[in-house]
């Protein structure tokens, strides 16, 4: 094992910063390596999915609705004004073949809030860039047929010196249940790449090709109003290009803990767009008949 010598800190601090680099080059040499999909990955992707669908659906007639009533300590959290982020299973990221599957929960409370303007916060999607800053550079809605919705968006992420950003769009479903409670279910059906975002030559990849930040990604929200606000829920589940086993001990760390730090970020730009009643036109999204 490599020590550092000399002032105390200073050379340890070198040579992490050369690990770093040279594991860094080993995955993504001159900025980004091109990768496929493949389609045994894909395949796996998808029954991954479809498993956490039916979990989620059966939450929309059986109690508990929310994830956090799943434990008294998690709501109680929650409802004291903590944003709870965590993995949905034990092993996050889940790695299969040629690929990382990572699956979050978080959720926040915020008081004095309907579930109207909650959803009017979550269905604004020209104004997301604005809600969101700095995780979504660039939104707007796609089209509108009532509780279907499609719409697109420019993820930002920067870890590790690397800025990803990819452009997607997405469709789903808002559904009103009843008078207190909602569910949007989005998933991605375009995922490419930028290189060079922000800059004059920035373009995009080809689909589900480039460095693999994303390749797939579901975002699920399950809103209950009671106690005198709404609860906002947010489950992901996104795929992203593997870790070489070679240097998985020095990217995992901080790979893993990326989306807990976005996700909270969301909840609490979402806690926040709905307290000073940021969305000011009321949606008829997904209202209960």
């Amino acid at each position: 094992m490599l020590k550092a010598q000399g002032p105390s800190g200073t050379s340890q601090a070198r040579i992490q910063v050369t690990a770093l680099a040279l594991a860094l080059a080993s995955i993504l040499p001159a900025g980004a390596r091109a990768d496929e999909l493949r389609p045994e990955t894909a395949q796996v992707w998808d029954g991954y999915v479809a498993a956490m669908r039916v979990n989620m659906e059966r939450r929309l007639s059986t109690d508990p609705f929310l994830w956090i009533d799943e434990d008294r300590e998690r709501a109680r959290r929650v409802r004291a004004g903590e944003i709870v982020v965590l993995p949905g299973m034990e092993k996050n990221p889940l790695e299969i073949t040629h690929a990382l599957i990572h699956h979050w929960l978080g959720a926040v409370f915020v008081p004095q809030a309907t579930l109207d303007q909650a959803l009017s916060v979550l269905n604004d999607y020209d104004r997301y860039a604005e809600y969101f800053t700095p995780d979504i550079a660039r939104a707007h809605g796609l089209t509108d047929g009532g509780d279907e919705q499609t719409f697109a968006m420019v993820l930002v992420a920067k870890a590790l010196g690397i800025t990803a950003a990819i452009d997607t769009e997405m469709d789903g479903r808002v559904r009103r249940i009843d008078t207190t409670r909602a569910f949007r279910y989005f998933s991605t059906r375009r995922v490419q790449s930028i290189e060079h975002f922000g800059r004059s030559d920035e373009h995009m990849d080809g689909i589900d090709s480039g460095p693999g930040y994303v390749w797939r990604l579901v975002m699920a929200w399950r809103l209950e109003e009671r106690d005198g606000g709404v609860y906002v829920e947010m489950e992901t589940l996104a795929m992203s290009r593997g870790i070489p086993r070679g240097v998985r001990w020095l990217i995992e760390p901080t790979t893993s803990e990326l989306p807990r730090k976005i996700i909270t970020h969301v909840l609490e730009s979402t806690r926040e767009a709905v307290a000073r009643g940021a969305a000011v036109r009321p949606t008829s999204i997904g209202r209960a008949p």
